[in-house]
């Protein structure tokens, strides 16, 4: 099977959060990496899940329309001129967005500063585009970023940095 499987699925590691869970698993701890709820869903949240089924409302959103109110807002606010066609991805969660942007705009051997610590996804998703992540510690115990470490990290092969708000 190994012989099938593209080279960046054979670069990819498993996550830590992936990682913590096994080890909870075997060792019988209490799973705080995931987010597996120990309790039973409200009934009120069950009920109008049951009641979107059997309405058939189990359908993606339709995002059409979406792109033009960010291409409006964005000029209304920021004075930003955008493309709602070609400038705009509508993702599903975060995660699915980093990738797409990152597989959008990086190249080999772009570099990629991120600030650390870092969601534990972007390392694994800038190397399967083939970027170098580049981490730039941020100072505890108030998680502050020295702007000369910073401006340090810095190379003719920076390609992006990723902001977190």
């Amino acid at each position: 099977m190994e012989g099938k499987l593209s080279e960046a699925s054979k670069r990819a590691a498993p996550s830590p959060i992936q990682q913590l869970s096994h080890l909870a698993q075997r060792v019988g701890a209490v799973n705080l990496a995931e987010g597996f709820p120990d309790f039973p869903a409200p009934a009120h949240v069950k009920a109008a899940a049951a009641a979107a089924i059997a309405a058939d409302l189990n359908q993606y959103r339709h995002v059409q329309g979406v792109c033009d109110v960010l291409a409006a807002t964005m000029k209304r606010d920021h004075g930003f001129d955008v493309d709602p066609l070609t400038d705009f991805a509508i993702c599903c969660g975060q995660s699915e967005a980093f990738a797409a942007a990152v597989f959008a705009i990086i190249d080999p051997g772009d570099e990629v500063l991120l600030f650390d610590p870092a969601y534990e996804t972007y390392q694994t998703c800038i190397e399967l585009a083939r970027g170098v992540p580049v981490y730039v510690p941020l100072d505890p115990p108030s998680w502050t970023l020295d702007a000369d470490k910073f401006l340090k990290s810095f190379t003719s092969r920076t390609k992006a940095v990723v902001l977190n708000r």
